[in-house]
């Protein structure tokens, strides 16, 4: 699943990302460093390589 990922001081779009633990974005506008956490407490599953 794809999640959108918004600067919390100024609401720019930042990122579309997938399957991720943690991120930290800086914004390029205001310079707010956004840090978020996954929403789930899933394991990552490994995809199959080949």
């Amino acid at each position: 699943m794809l999640t959108e990922i918004r600067c919390k001081k100024c609401s720019r779009k930042l990122a579309t990302a997938s399957n991720y633990q943690f991120i930290e974005i800086k914004c390029p506008r205001c310079k707010h460093l956004n840090q978020q956490r996954a929403t789930s407490s899933k394991p990552l599953k490994e995809m199959p390589r080949g």
